[in-house]
């Protein structure tokens, strides 16, 4: 059962086009009616202090710094914190993965399970069996093994992208999948030696995304959006291009994710700022939490963040709703209507981001606990 909590109305007025926006802070399942208002701030919804017996950080070990699944080379203490002094440690994922209508998790006995309406079943055997890690977006699944080879499948019949066709022939320790309903389907990703590749059998030669590639090694976390891509230099400096979301901003960031029209980062201060076309994601994310990690998907504008401590708030036009007493979380993933997240206990859930309410879609989920990382 779902409880409604608390509910707060912040009024804030944007820089660009003086547009006057109404922010409203949703802790678990509430709406936003005139009038509502409750002296409990948004600061104190989502805390900064770690959970009785669990350690501060993503999956309750603070400053692992690993940014990409279990099998990555790019571990250590993660970016310096504020004042240099305190790593913010980076949230490591690839086991749990939504699309357009489907989520698929890597379970406990190393399978892949994938739910939801518009999974058809059609994702093959050679695609995900041996993955150890998942990526997903639209209608596209893509599984990485332990070795770094990569293998992709649609996520139901009758996609004609196929993201097979022009894999480079490199091993990969991190993907990112882009596009939407009115746009080809592509991926990008790093390679296992830091370098950067995209492809997609359905995007013009001439496009950006293809053509205008970064050069260079050491790249890390990566995110991509409709038609746009960006990833994190080695010290943690955003680049992007394709139809790039505007000019990224300077600093450190410890994670990148990117929504449909928004590209946004998780700093090493541990708050999150967005920039794209859609102003004010970032200022609608409570400001007291130290924030980990940050989720998007390819075809949907929804942008969600991971704390420190396990708690998770995402941002839907303008709204910001709290998952304040469901975790703590330790991974997340966002599909087009739907946000899902991976317990402390590996246990499954998904939920309507705008509300915070159960998906009964993805009900199958509770039979599923997800592997160890």
């Amino acid at each position: 059962m779902i409880i409604e909590r608390s509910r707060e109305r912040i009024s804030s007025t944007l820089a660009e086009g003086a547009l006057s926006l109404t922010v409203c802070l949703v802790v678990v399942s509430a709406s936003c009616e005139s009038g509502d208002t409750n002296t409990q701030s948004p600061d104190a919804m989502l805390g900064g202090v770690a959970p009785a017996g669990g350690t501060a950080g993503a999956g309750g070990s603070g400053g692992s710094g690993t940014d990409g699944g279990p099998n990555q080379g790019d571990s250590g203490g993660g970016v310096a914190g504020a004042g240099g002094t305190t790593p913010i440690p980076m949230a490591a994922g690839a086991r749990i993965a939504a699309g357009d209508g489907f989520v698929c998790v890597v379970t406990e006995d190393a399978s892949v399970s994938c739910v939801g309406p518009r999974f058809g079943g059609t994702a093959s055997s050679d695609a995900l069996m041996n993955a150890s890690q998942i990526y997903a977006g639209h209608r596209q699944i893509c599984g990485l093994a332990r070795g770094g080879a990569l293998r992709c499948t649609a996520s139901t019949a009758g996609v004609l992208d196929d993201l097979n066709r022009a894999i480079p022939p490199m091993s990969f320790s991190r993907v990112t999948i882009g596009g939407d309903s009115t746009t080809p389907s592509y991926a990008c990703a790093v390679s296992t030696q830091g370098r950067l590749a995209c492809w997609g059998d359905s995007l013009p030669a001439s496009s950006p995304i293809l053509g205008d590639v970064p050069d260079g090694t050491g790249f890390r976390s990566i995110a991509a959006g409709r038609e746009f891509v960006c990833v994190l230099e080695a010290g943690g400096r955003p680049v992007c291009w394709g139809k790039a979301p505007g000019e990224a901003p300077n600093g450190q960031f410890v994670s990148i994710g990117a929504s449909k029209n928004n590209a946004c980062g998780a700093t090493a201060e541990g708050k999150i700022q967005c920039w794209g076309a859609i102003s004010g994601i970032g200022d609608a994310f409570p400001r007291n939490p130290t924030y980990i990690d940050v989720v998007g998907a390819s075809d949907s504008d929804t942008v969600c963040a991971l704390t420190m401590v396990g708690q998770i708030a995402c941002v839907v036009l303008g709204r910001a709703v709290v998952l304040a007493d469901k975790g703590p979380f330790e991974e997340l993933t966002v599909g087009r209507d739907h946000a899902c997240a991976i317990r402390r206990d590996r246990t499954v859930m998904c939920w309507d981001p705008a509300t915070g309410a159960l998906k009964s879609d993805y009900d199958a989920l509770a039979n599923l606990r997800a592997v160890a990382r």
